[in-house]
């Protein structure tokens, strides 16, 4: 071991003992505030000696929680959640036999829902009578490069793979330039 080394060491054990050792002191100064300190600055400091005392904290109490309205009748009663609606769906963009021109191939569809759709169920587009694309759960979808020609669009909503409600079906016709 080098001699730095065991300086070293000695410092760190020669810090650490004194603060395991430590005393406490309290005095009155002649303001009347009493002073507490590890070290003493009045010579009335008196020494207190502190317990050794590793007892773990005791466990919080905690009152019973009060409620801020009485429970009634009617709030004990319990609700019955109200039936939703039978979900009907409207193909409101594009509309029956519309021409669309567009050389990109886009057709943006757009849907309207009589309700909000539940955690459960989503909505399916299907295109030529095939699905197009994952169910979502957004009435929205933009299709790009679409073939030119007639095209039958349909959405359907879906709870675990069941066919729960369709739109009618529409027909568009979309027109795409070529080149001959």
């Amino acid at each position: 071991m080098k001699w730095s080394s065991r300086v070293y060491l000695l410092f760190i054990l020669l810090f650490t003992l004194n603060v395991y050792a430590g005393n406490a002191y309290v005095w009155e100064d002649e303001h009347g505030v009493v002073h507490f300190s590890d070290f003493p600055q009045d010579s009335t400091a008196q020494t207190i000696s502190l317990p050794d005392y590793d007892a773990a904290a005791p466990d919080p109490k905690f009152e019973e929680p009060v409620p801020i309205n009485p429970p009634t009748e009617e709030s004990v009663i319990e609700k019955k959640p109200i039936p939703l609606p039978e979900l009907t769906i409207d193909i409101i963009h594009p509309t029956q036999e519309q021409t669309i021109r567009s050389n990109k191939g886009e057709i943006n569809i757009e849907i309207k829902l009589n309700r909000m759709l539940k955690v459960s169920e989503h909505l399916q587009l299907l295109m030529n009578n095939k699905p197009y694309g994952a169910p979502t759960t957004q009435p929205r979808w933009e299709l790009k490069n679409i073939d030119r020609g007639t095209h039958l669009f349909m959405i359907q909503a879906l709870t675990n793979g069941k066919i729960i409600a369709s739109s009618k079906v529409v027909t568009v016709h979309l027109h795409r330039a070529s080149v001959n």
